[in-house]
């Protein structure tokens, strides 16, 4: 039976900053293994902002040695190599370096990395104190000319797997105003999250990525032709065929406003898709005016989606969306009501 390949221990959009915050504040170079548009540098850049750095990013693969020990010069009759200029200087803002694709770089390249990320010089050029170093990597499965890591220079870093999971994804898309359309129809195929075949001809495929990409493209934009197409050029064929599924359903959902009004006059759809559809739209809708009607509705649903609204409306509580399902008096009926299903579960 073949073992999967260890790279590092599995970290999550959700709980990124925190464990390489507290490397970080150590003193301790952290390398992010994972694979093609897993978020590694939107997550090290967002990070960047958290602790009020300015980024340095140093593109490995696109450099050669020449680039980072400097020219040679001579003086007094001896060679001295000028370090690039670009480099952090002393007395420069908080910054943190960024080295990325450390792994794709060439043999000549790697080597003098090493000395500025281990022993933070090179030559006569020494970081400054107030510069922290994040490095980054694709696996060397993934056939993104990554080169094996040499044991010496693996053990002066603490190793991190990126992991494109979808529930911990969709905890970071929410708070970052990814379109909702994408973050319901992940949370309904959770399998499209992350479709990666390093032997695949298609150049697009999903990854957190491109449906990031794709959100900031359809945000305002409601002709399905055309998202059809943006979706198909970021996401791949089959991701994109499966979304459009999703979207054009939209359009067959009951009037929300008239659920909210009178649940008991609207008639529940038949169609599992529709009805996925509806309560996550009703979610978002959900407050305190509305609950009671809302759960009225929501109640008449299958099971499997009552659950899900549920579960995704008490996870909505956000410092721009303060409504919190479990004040309010209905409450202890809806988790009454689903005591079964969510058996186990800490709400």
């Amino acid at each position: 039976m073949q073992t999967e390949t260890y790279f590092g221990a599995k970290i999550y959009h959700s709980n990124f900053d925190d464990v390489v915050i507290s490397a970080v504040q150590a003193g301790v170079v952290p390398h992010i293994w994972g694979p093609p548009g897993v978020g590694k540098s939107a997550r090290v850049y967002a990070l960047a902002g958290l602790i009020d750095h300015e980024v340095f990013e140093l593109r490995a693969a696109l450099r050669d040695a020449i680039d980072l020990r400097g020219s040679i010069e001579v003086i007094d009759g001896l060679t001295h190599n000028a370090p690039p200029a670009e480099l952090p200087q002393e007395g420069c803002p908080p910054t943190l370096m960024f080295v990325d694709e450390l792994q794709q770089a060439h043999k000549s390249v790697t080597a003098p990395l090493g000395q500025l990320i281990y022993e933070r010089r090179l030559g006569d050029y020494r970081l400054p104190d107030n510069v922290v170093i994040i490095a980054a990597s694709n696996r060397t499965c993934d056939r993104a000319g990554a080169n094996q890591m040499l044991s010496h220079t693996a053990s002066r870093m603490v190793h991190f797997e990126l992991v494109p999971d979808a529930n911990h994804w969709l905890e970071w898309a929410r708070e970052n105003d990814i379109d909702e359309r994408i973050t319901d129809f992940i949370n309904y195929r959770n399998d499209y999250v992350y479709k990666f075949d390093p032997k695949a001809k298609e150049p697009a495929f999903a990854c957190l990525r491109s449906w990031e990409m794709l959100s900031k493209m359809i945000k305002g934009q409601y002709d399905n032709d055309v998202i059809r197409t943006l979706a198909e050029g970021t996401v791949g064929r089959e991701a994109s065929a499966e979304f459009m599924v999703y979207v054009e359903c939209l359009a067959m959902l009951p009037s929300l406003d008239a659920i909210i009004a009178d649940p008991d006059s609207v008639e529940v759809p038949q169609e599992m898709d529709i009805q996925f559809a509806v309560q996550a739209a009703l979610s978002r809708r959900s407050d305190e005016a509305n609950i009671d009607n809302v759960w009225k509705f929501v109640s008449r649903l299958r099971d499997e989606f009552s659950s899900i609204w549920f579960t995704d409306t008490n996870a909505r509580k956000t410092a721009s969306n303060p409504f919190n399902l479990s004040d309010c008096p209905v409450y202890p009926a809806i988790v009454n009501a689903h005591k079964n299903n969510l058996a186990g579960a800490n709400f």
